[in-house]
């Protein structure tokens, strides 16, 4: 079955090969692919996190405030994998911005606890809709196999990706 090529939105001629001077069998090709999803993803995502100004990984950090409120800001950046002096500044720009509010630990005065706002409730849920929107829009591209087969091939080459990466520190 032959494929049509992907037509321009403006004009809608043809568009070229994603990288022309490659063989498509090259396999190159599929980083490519994987590159260019991932960037336009990442537009997408930044237009839905603008609506409330935030940052995309402030938006990770809102919902995983929403998702568990209370914890501490240590907590915070063990369940987010990230550096503690990162989570301080992505809190600080938050709090700003009226999504989450800190109290004191009723245990320890030390500790400050993190909770969101009704804000950040309301950013959170419209995000995870917008969020949920785009995967299933995208999920339908697939059949259900195709989708398992699809999973089955970026777990290898996730792997392989891996793999590589410990012969080169």
């Amino acid at each position: 079955m032959q494929q049509s090529s992907p037509q321009s939105e403006e004009s809608g001629t043809a568009l070229p090969p994603i990288k022309p001077e490659l063989d498509q069998r090259d396999p190159r090709i599929v980083f490519f692919q994987i590159g260019y999803i991932e960037r336009t993803q990442r537009k997408i995502f930044a237009a839905v996190f603008s609506k409330y100004q935030l940052h995309p990984s402030q938006g990770f950090a809102l919902s995983t405030i929403v998702r568990f409120p209370g914890r501490s800001q240590r907590e915070l950046a063990d369940a987010m994998r990230i550096e503690r002096a990162t989570v301080t500044v992505t809190l600080q720009k938050l709090e700003r911005g009226g999504f989450i509010r800190r109290e004191p630990d009723p245990d320890d005065q030390r500790i400050m606890r993190i909770y969101p706002t009704q804000k950040g409730i309301d950013a959170e849920a419209y995000i995870t809709g917008e969020m949920k929107r785009f995967h299933e829009a995208c999920s339908k591209a697939l059949t259900e196999d195709e989708s398992l087969r699809m999973r089955h091939l970026l777990q290898k080459l996730e792997d392989a990706v891996l793999q590589y990466q410990q012969t080169i520190k």
